[in-house]
């Protein structure tokens, strides 16, 4: 027998070489290095958060949503006055992206979904009386329509965005839209900016 093979004890378990690899869709580990700062969540770029609801710090589902954020210093919107289209162009090349996993109870879950469900109602209904308005009418079907189907694309844009960005830079995001017990648990940020 070789004295330099190593000897594996009665019980002891040693690693398949040949297992395949672990997914990657199982419960991420509670993330490290995640702080308050003030009502502003700070946790490194493309991060995981703890496995807790960000909004009310109840255990989260094993579901797990990855966010994608985007941000750009104020300054670049001032293109906007002078054309929308530049400062689209402008914005797509200088922001920052960056991801982040975030968990959410139970009850947010099912708050989400009713909100999408409504959302879809809400274009279906301003896309059928759009169609059903007569055009010789006064217009008020067609006005309502609009009026409906922009309030369903602006609560799409805004109502559904569970984290905000306040800045993204090279290794951190500060984000709003924890609640407050969720904050409470995290530790306060050791940076001075």
């Amino acid at each position: 027998m070789n004295r330099h093979a190593s000897r594996i004890e009665p019980g002891e378990h040693t690693p398949n070489p040949y297992a395949p690899p672990r997914s990657s869709s199982e419960e991420p580990a509670p993330a490290g290095g995640v702080w308050r700062k003030g009502k502003l969540l700070v946790a490194p770029r493309d991060g995981t958060l703890p496995p807790r609801c960000i909004k009310c710090n109840a255990p989260a589902s094993p579901k797990y949503k990855r966010q994608r954020l985007y941000w750009h210093k104020w300054g670049w919107y001032l293109l906007v006055l002078l054309n929308l289209f530049i400062y689209a162009l402008v914005a797509l090349f200088v922001r920052e992206r960056t991801s982040v996993r975030l968990g959410l109870c139970k009850r947010h879950w099912q708050w989400r979904r009713g909100t999408q469900a409504g959302i879809v109602l809400m274009l279906l209904a301003s896309l059928v009386l759009a169609l059903t308005a007569e055009s010789g009418s006064e217009g008020s079907a067609g006005v309502l329509a609009l009026c409906g189907g922009l309030a369903s694309v602006l609560v799409a844009i805004f109502g559904l965005r569970l984290l905000r960005p306040k800045r993204i830079d090279a290794q951190t995001m500060q984000l709003h839209g924890c609640g407050t017990d969720f904050l409470a648990s995290l530790p306060e940020y050791p940076g001075a900016d």
